[in-house]
């Protein structure tokens, strides 16, 4: 959704443009996320801040380092780190 050279029709089927090429897929196969980027790196970071919301709100808070991995494939895995604030 942040991504400045991608234009996102959420009509169905949903379509993706990026310069002069569209993309359709399923409505069903879709969840736009908040990102710039769908990188295995930018996922881990979004999901370590929904993460960290949620631990904020409903945890006494004695967790102070969360690490979230995501991987692609075997051996080929981001990670992001932080301190929960």
């Amino acid at each position: 959704m942040k991504n400045p050279y991608l234009k996102l029709d959420r009509t169905q089927p949903v379509g993706n443009h990026y310069k002069d090429d569209r993309y359709l897929l399923p409505l069903r196969d879709v969840q736009p996320l908040p990102v710039d980027n769908i990188t295995a790196e930018r996922l881990a970071e979004y999901i370590w801040g929904e993460v960290e919301r949620e631990i904020r709100t409903h945890s006494d808070r004695q967790l102070m380092t969360l690490t979230v991995g995501i991987e692609e494939e075997p051996g080929q895995a981001a990670y992001y780190s932080n301190t929960i604030q």
